[in-house]
C-alpha cells in the first residue's frame, strides 16, 4: 500500500507542476486546441487522483491489497509518462519564444498524450468505481456501530444489575431489621409471661405450704388444769411442738 501511495502522489506533484503551463495557455491565443484540452484533461486527472489517494491512504485492512498490487504497473507507466510530458509543457527559460516553445508541438504528438489521458482516466474511474472501497468503509462502520451498540447494551444490563442488586440488598437489610424487631418483642413478651409465671407459682407454693403446715401443724386451745385452776392451753402437733420448743414454750406448763 506505502508503494501505490508514494507513486499516486508523485503523479499528483507532476500533474500539479504541468497544470501551471495553463496560464501561458490561456494568455497566448496561438496554443493549438489540442493543447489546451490536454491541460483540461490534466485537471479532471488531478481531481481523481486525488480521491484515489484519499481512499487508499484511508484503507486500514487488507481488503484491498490484491486490487493495490494491480494498481501498481498502470500507475508506474502513467508517472513515466507524465514526466515526458510535464517537461515538455514547463515553459524554459529566456526570451517569449523560448518559453511557448511547447506551443508548437506536432498535432500528433499531443494527440498521443490526449488518447493515454483519456485511457488512464477511464482507468481512475474503473477504480473508483469499485466496491471495494465502499464496502470496507461500509463494513468497518457496522463495526464500529455494533461494537458502540454492544457496548451500550453491556452498560445498560451492568447498571441494571446493580440496581437490583442495591434493591435485593435494601430489601434484605429492612427484612433483617424486622425480624430483629420482632424477635425483641417475642423475646420481652417471654421474660414478661416467666416473670408472671414465676410470681404466680411462687403465690401458690407459698399459699400450699401454709396451708399444708395449718392442717399438719396447727394448734388448738383445750382447757386443763393447772394447779386447781382452769387455764388455756395449746395441743399443737409435732412441728408446733418443735416451734414452741425453739421459743421456750413448753406445752406441758
Amino acid at each position: 500500500m506505502a508503494e501505490t501511495l508514494g507513486i499516486v502522489a508523485s503523479i499528483l506533484q507532476l500533474v500539479d507542476a504541468a497544470l501551471k503551463a495553463r496560464e501561458y495557455t490561456l494568455n497566448f491565443f496561438q496554443a493549438p486546441q489540442a493543447q489546451k484540452t490536454l491541460v483540461s484533461e490534466m485537471k479532471d486527472l488531478h481531481a481523481l487522483l486525488e480521491e484515489l489517494h484519499k481512499r487508499i491512504a484511508h484503507d486500514k485492512t487488507s481488503r484491498s491489497s490484491s486490487m493495490l498490487q494491480q494498481m501498481g504497473h498502470p500507475l508506474g507507466e502513467f508517472k513515466l509518462m507524465m514526466e515526458g510530458c510535464t517537461k515538455k509543457l514547463q515553459p524554459a527559460a529566456g526570451s517569449i519564444s523560448k518559453r511557448l516553445t511547447w506551443t508548437l508541438w506536432e498535432k500528433k504528438e499531443a494527440k498521443e498524450y490526449l488518447d493515454k489521458f483519456e485511457q488512464f482516466k477511464s482507468l481512475l474511474n474503473l477504480w473508483l468505481s469499485m466496491d471495494i472501497w465502499d464496502m470496507e468503509q461500509q463494513h468497518h462502520g457496522i463495526i464500529l456501530q455494533s461494537v458502540d451498540s454492544m457496548q451500550r447494551a453491556i452498560g445498560d444490563t451492568l447498571s441494571e444489575q446493580q440496581r437490583q442488586m442495591d434493591t435485593n440488598h435494601n430489601a434484605v437489610l429492612g427484612s433483617m431489621d424486622n425480624i430483629t424487631a420482632l424477635i425483641g418483642q417475642q423475646q420481652g413478651t417471654l421474660t414478661s409471661i416467666a416473670g408472671k409465671m414465676s410470681e404466680q407459682l411462687n403465690s401458690e407454693e407459698s399459699m400450699k405450704i401454709t396451708e399444708w403446715l395449718e392442717l399438719e401443724n396447727g394448734c388448738s386451745q383445750i382447757p386443763v388444769s393447772r394447779g386447781g385452776n382452769l387455764g388455756p392451753e395449746r395441743h399443737c402437733g409435732v412441728m408446733g411442738f418443735r416451734v414452741l420448743a425453739k421459743l421456750s414454750l413448753h406445752p406441758w406448763l
